[in-house]
């Protein structure tokens, strides 16, 4: 994952726990009388691909922990990791949480709709969606990145020059190891 789209996702993921913290706590969790069934739920993942995208998150995020990991584990860690990842069973683990807030009523709308026009658009239109919204994050993250160093240059700056100098005590602040200091005037 590159790094513009990993802060991307590091603020997708930042806004989405925001939208979530600024939302009521918790929708009515009176467990529907009649449940969606498993079978509703299998229907919804297959219509939605959610199965699939969930498995691809997976492995970008394994990806990206591989990427920014010491470089001492070992590919048998990281292969070991995709094969037990591989092996969970996403539906099953997901499908409580559907039938906890979905009744069977419920899921047979959700599951028109998807099998509507409107519904077919909208899952022909998410990759696209999602991708647009990345790179909107991407702008506006890399705007705002920019914009709060400026406010704190200075403060960097002095925080570098002062790390710096722990690690080289005998360099001379913004001068380069090993490079040669321009000679003091008189």
């Amino acid at each position: 994952m590159t790094k513009p789209l990993l802060l991307a996702c590091i603020l997708l993921g930042a806004a989405a726990s925001l939208h979530a913290q600024t939302q009521p706590t918790e929708p009515d969790t009176t467990v529907p009388a009649h449940p969606a069934t498993v079978e509703q739920i299998h229907q919804y993942y297959t219509l939605t691909h959610s199965i699939d995208t969930a498995r691809k998150i997976m492995d970008q995020t394994v990806v990206a922990m591989q990427a920014t990991s010491p470089e001492y584990l070992p590919q048998d860690f990281w292969d070991d990791m995709r094969k037990s990842l591989a092996a969970l069973d996403l539906e099953a683990a997901f499908t409580p949480a559907f039938q906890k807030y979905f009744s069977e009523e419920d899921m047979r709308g959700i599951l028109d709709f998807y099998r509507s026009p409107s519904g077919q658009r909208l899952l022909a239109a998410q990759p696209q969606i999602a991708s647009y919204m990345q790179a909107q994050l991407r702008t506006v993250g890399q705007k705002i990145g920019q914009e709060v160093y400026v406010r704190h240059k200075d403060e960097i700056d002095a925080a570098r020059n002062k790390y710096e100098e722990s690690q080289h005590p005998n360099s001379q602040p913004g001068i380069a190891p090993g490079q040669t200091p321009a000679p003091q005037k008189p």
